[in-house]
């Protein structure tokens, strides 16, 4: 078994105040976690774990790490899970 995630990159326009130029429009990138919650490979279906990442068969990596979007190993991009304060 083998884990991988997804990430969603997009481009974002941003109004920044730069200090030689003054007001200027940035393009910058934003990563962030993909949407998807399971995947279906083969017949087999995949949900996502707690920390964003899929526990998929070593085939279902390989194919899947093939297309945009889809990275082998933990999720750095997964937002830490909120727990309730004891």
């Amino acid at each position: 078994m083998a884990l991988i995630h997804q990430i969603e990159e997009s481009d974002q326009l941003r109004h920044v105040l730069d200090p030689v130029r003054g007001h200027v429009i940035s393009r910058e990138k934003v990563i962030k976690q993909g949407s998807a919650a399971s995947i279906s490979h083969e017949g087999e279906e995949y949900h996502i774990l707690p920390d964003g990442s899929f526990d998929v068969s070593d085939e279902a990596a390989e194919f899947l790490c093939k297309h945009p979007g889809w990275y082998a190993g933990a999720n750095p991009y997964a937002e830490p899970l909120k727990t309730a304060a004891a």
